[in-house]
């Protein structure tokens, strides 16, 4: 939360905590007293502060992260940590602590966050200092260390390799199938889940760092300076000069994205000045946006078969893509059948969705050709999609002579079928 968390949040009869950044001295002063008291209530599981992003002149707050996949009262915890109050959100844990590591003589307050922005106009005499304690299951900690740790480190991380075909999320690294994509941006309003084309790589750092090209033993020795960390981070494989250069071009330039930038200008700062400085070559304007269209995707692939032979993915890739593409193939063939059933039957929305659902589970294909089955399949095993040819019917005319006759008999069987 940054420090923030108790500016926005209240409890009954008490003032808006005063919870300032911390000078560097404050916060080792701290961490260190934390640290160890943190290990003293969790004495047989792993506990860590976040390794913060280097040259910090102030801290909104410490975060520290602890394996544990068992919950923890949180009253109990803020009790023996010594706190004045608390916010928690699940195994999220915030609490506002006295700045000089002495414990609070009263029982702790419980705060909750105000659904407005509007803090309460009383403000408390005393100054806190806010850590945040996150309880993560055991399979998770190492990853979600490498993932929060530098501030920054995910987000630029993620926008590295994006546009490569890649996500960075707080589970682990993923390929998302170039279908998902084109199936977000398609015009047809398609019912397709990020989980249907997310395939799981890895959420081993050490795996994932090497993949990378990112130096591990650089890594874990940490960094000195903002540019020690840039530095490590320009040397990810992914970022050849090529794309670089156009790398800003595809980078996501939403409302949100700003606002992340303007609040975390370390990203900014990393993309539009340092790698232009450093790789040599500026992010300039796209001359041939369709020429780099064609040169990303071709790389994209490369990086793709690239990923799952050295995560060795490359059957599961092949099942995920199987079923996506039907799915997607499937929906689209229900949102052509639509308007032909519409116009053969002329009822409400609903009757045709209905008759299409029919169609959907009573409908079989043999030598390309539709036919009644004898028994209904489920939605996922819709045979609708061998109407197509791409993403378009391969013969609409024959399509609505077939509707024409059949589309009652499905009706009929889906209520019948419903009804036994």
């Amino acid at each position: 939360m940054g420090g923030a968390a108790f500016a926005h949040a209240a409890a009954n009869g008490q003032p808006t905590l005063r919870t300032p950044r911390m000078s560097p001295e404050v916060y080792e002063h701290l961490k260190l007293t934390y640290l160890r008291r943190l290990k003293d209530y969790f004495p047989d599981r792993e506990v860590i502060t976040l390794r913060e992003a280097p040259e910090k002149t102030d801290f909104g707050d410490i975060d520290f992260t602890i394996a544990s996949d068992r919950p923890v009262d949180p009253m109990h915890l803020a009790s023996a940590l010594g706190a004045a109050a608390f916010l928690s959100y699940g195994g999220l844990h915030m609490l506002a602590v006295p700045v000089d590591g002495t414990k609070h003589p009263r029982i702790p307050v419980k705060y909750t966050v105000l659904k407005t922005a509007e803090p309460v106009d009383q403000l408390s005499e005393e100054t806190y200092a806010q850590i945040d304690i996150d309880l993560v299951k055991p399979d998770l900690f190492a990853w979600h260390s490498f993932y929060s740790s530098y501030g920054d480190l995910s987000s630029i991380l993620g926008q590295i390799v994006s546009n490569l075909g890649f996500t960075v999320t707080d589970k682990g690294m993923m390929l998302r199938l170039r279908e998902l994509d084109d199936a977000k941006d398609n015009s047809v309003q398609l019912q397709i889940s990020d989980k249907q084309g997310m395939l799981f790589l890895s959420n081993d750092p050490d795996q994932v760092m090497e993949f990378l090209g990112l130096n591990l033993r650089i890594y874990q020795a940490g960094f000195s300076s903002m540019n020690d960390f840039y530095a490590w981070l320009a040397r990810c494989r992914l970022l050849t000069p090529d794309y670089v250069g156009n790398l800003q071009y595809k980078r996501r330039d939403t409302s949100n994205q700003r606002q992340k930038e303007y609040k975390r200008p370390a990203i900014k700062s990393f993309f539009e000045e340092y790698l232009p400085a450093h790789v040599g070559t500026e992010c300039a304007e796209i001359e041939d946006p369709d020429m780099w269209r064609a040169n990303l995707a071709r790389r994209r692939e490369q990086w793709r078969n690239e990923a799952v032979q050295f995560f060795k993915k490359r059957e599961e890739l092949e099942q995920m893509r199987v079923k996506l593409v039907k799915s997607i193939s499937n929906q689209t063939a229900d949102f052509l059948v639509k308007p032909i059933v519409s116009a053969n039957y002329g009822g409400n929305k609903q009757k045709v969705h209905e008759i299409v659902r029919a169609m959907r589970r009573w409908v079989g294909f043999e030598n390309g050709q539709p036919q009644i089955l004898a028994e209904s399949h489920s939605d996922e095993e819709s045979q609708l999609h061998f109407w197509l040819e791409g993403d378009v019917l391969r013969d609409p005319a024959a399509v609505n002579t077939w509707i024409e006759e059949n589309w009652a008999r499905c009706k009929a069987l889906e209520r019948e079928n419903r009804k036994g």
